[in-house]
C-alpha cells in the first residue's frame, strides 16, 4: 500500500532504484555477468514490486533484451534511469552508468526529503504551539476550578445560592 501513496511510494522507489544501480555498477564493473548481477541486485530491494519488476526485467534480458529496454517495459523504475543505462549500453560504459544513475536517484531522494522537511517542519511548529497552549489553558481552567471547590460554597436553605461565599472575581451578580 506505502507503494502506490503518491510522495511516499515515489520516494522508495526511487531509493530502491538507487540501491539496485550502485550495487549493478559494482558487479558490472567486477565483471561479473549481468544476469548473476540482476539475480544479486533482488536481494538489495526491500519493495515486493520493485523486485517482481527487477525479475521481470531479468526474464526479458535472458530472453535478449537489452538492460535498458527491460527495466524501461517495467514502468516501474525512474524514466532517468533507464536512460541513463540506456546510454551506457549505447558507449560500452554501462558501469560508469550505473554509477551516475546510482547518485541521481540519491540524489533525487535528498531533494525529496529536504523539501517534506520544508514543508512539514513549520506545520509541526505550530501544531506543537497549539498543543503547548492547550495544556496551558487547560492548567489555568483547572487551578480555576480548583480554587472555586476550595472556596466555601454555601447553599441556603430553599436552594439559594449565598453570594458572599464566592470569591468577588466569580461572585458577579449573584445576590443583588
Amino acid at each position: 500500500w506505502l507503494f502506490a501513496a503518491p510522495l511516499a511510494g515515489k520516494a522508495l522507489r526511487h531509493l530502491d532504484s538507487a540501491r539496485l544501480a550502485a550495487t549493478l555498477a559494482i558487479l558490472v564493473g567486477s565483471r561479473v555477468p549481468i544476469l548473476a548481477a540482476l539475480e544479486a541486485g533482488e536481494g538489495v530491494m526491500t519493495l515486493v514490486p520493485m523486485r517482481e519488476a527487477l525479475a521481470h526485467a531479468a526474464r526479458g534480458v535472458r530472453e535478449g533484451m537489452s538492460l535498458s529496454r527491460a527495466l524501461g517495459a517495467t514502468n516501474a523504475f525512474p524514466p532517468v534511469m533507464v536512460h541513463l543505462i540506456a546510454g551506457g549500453e549505447a558507449t560500452g560504459r554501462l558501469d560508469e552508468s550505473l554509477e551516475r544513475a546510482a547518485r541521481q536517484q540519491q540524489a533525487d531522494i535528498s531533494t525529496r526529503l529536504a523539501a517534506a522537511v520544508a514543508v512539514f517542519a513549520p506545520a509541526l511548529i505550530v501544531m506543537m504551539g497549539v498543543l503547548v497552549l492547550g495544556f496551558r489553558i487547560d492548567d489555568r481552567v483547572a487551578r480555576r476550578l480548583r480554587d472555586l471547590t476550595a472556596s466555601e460554597v454555601s447553599f441556603a436553605i430553599g436552594g439559594k445560592l449565598v453570594a458572599s461565599s464566592f470569591p468577588p472575581e466569580v461572585r458577579g451578580d449573584l445576590g443583588r
